[in-house]
């Protein structure tokens, strides 16, 4: 690999190294340590790598069906304790929530793993066909439309093209406050 990428860079195909020697210098200052990959014993099928990095690559931090309630004690959510395989619900501080969210928000300049490789969206359809050449397997069928049924919900009150549609209903904690008329 080291060497595939001491070529690439020697033949310019790495247009986002700017300096030359770049790859040199940081190849060098990593093939100083030794390096020792450890891989987990049940990751040797290719399904089980698949489900390992399904659950990082596209899921979001939590969904909106764990998140019990929300009240000023704090933010109630559902949770998979894997000791006991039993789901159980955990009440952490709005603070130490948003806290945890926030772990899960990449910086600027990263990118998920789902952005990367032949399924990148920039080079999805060019590299999958050179996926299923090398497999030897044909390009499956163009997708036909289905006939379109009348979609449920309400049109959208701004462009009347798109339908709302109804997902949860938020109750008010606190009930509003009656007003009193006074009159002169």
């Amino acid at each position: 690999m080291v060497s595939a990428l001491r070529q690439a860079a020697a033949s310019g195909a790495l247009s986002r190294v700017s300096h030359p020697g770049e790859v040199d210098r940081v190849l060098d200052a990593l093939m100083r340590e030794s390096w020792n990959v450890y891989t987990k014993a049940c990751l040797n099928r290719g399904a089980t790598v698949v489900d390992y990095l399904g659950r990082y690559t596209h899921r979001i931090a939590i969904t909106h069906q764990r998140i019990v309630k929300v009240d000023e004690d704090g933010v109630h959510f559902t949770y998979k304790d894997y000791r006991t395989e039993q789901r159980k619900v955990m009440v952490l501080s709005g603070e130490e929530f948003v806290r945890r969210f926030l772990q899960h928000i990449l910086p600027k300049g990263l990118m998920r793993v789902r952005h990367y490789g032949f399924l990148a969206n920039r080079c999805r359809r060019q590299k999958l066909d050179q996926v299923r050449r090398a497999l030897s397997m044909a390009r499956p069928p163009a997708a036909t439309a289905a006939p379109r049924k009348e979609a449920s919900g309400y049109p959208c009150p701004r462009c009347r093209k798109g339908r709302l549609h109804v997902i949860a209903e938020i109750s008010r904690p606190v009930p509003c406050p009656t007003l009193e008329v006074r009159r002169c």
